[in-house]
């Protein structure tokens, strides 16, 4: 089974991409700040995707995923998909972060889009395993989701 974790502080968010995301082959995990999304992330029993706003409480996304980044396990083993109006989406200081983990970015308005990259980020993410290789190198994890996917043959 596939699993998803969602962060946000407001239950409403968290609702409405529960909504999106819920399939019978996904379990959809919730955490309302960055203190219980690293519990999560910490005692997932296999890899997942972690859906992230950028203003995650006390911290906000941005330094969660700093905080991954410290963790090799964490950094190797998840994806993360944050969620973000920022012009350019990634602020110069969190550039690392870009080449540290599996991390995409989508605008919060593009409902359409979060179920479907995230289920291509779960099956890289399975790949990766199944080849014994990290989820960070994950074959196109640091192309941003604005660009478009490539066409399948």
């Amino acid at each position: 089974m596939r699993a998803v974790l969602l962060v946000d502080p407001d239950p409403f968010v968290r609702a409405l991409l529960r909504a999106l995301l819920e399939a019978p082959d996904r379990t959809v995990l919730e955490a309302e700040d960055a203190a219980a999304a690293l519990r999560a992330l910490r005692d997932a029993p296999a890899p997942l995707v972690a859906v992230l706003s950028a203003r995650t409480p006390p911290a906000d996304g941005w330094q969660l995923l700093q905080a991954v980044a410290t963790d090799r396990r964490l950094r190797q083993r998840h994806g993360y998909l944050i969620l973000s109006k920022e012009a350019g989406w990634l602020p110069q200081s969190f550039q690392r972060l870009h080449e540290l983990l599996a991390l995409r970015r989508l605008e919060p308005s593009a409902f359409a889009q979060i179920a479907p990259t995230v289920s291509r980020m779960q099956d890289e993410l399975a790949h990766a395993q199944a080849a014994g290789r990290a989820g960070s190198e994950v074959t196109g994890a640091h192309v941003p989701a604005d660009t478009p996917p490539a066409a399948s043959a």
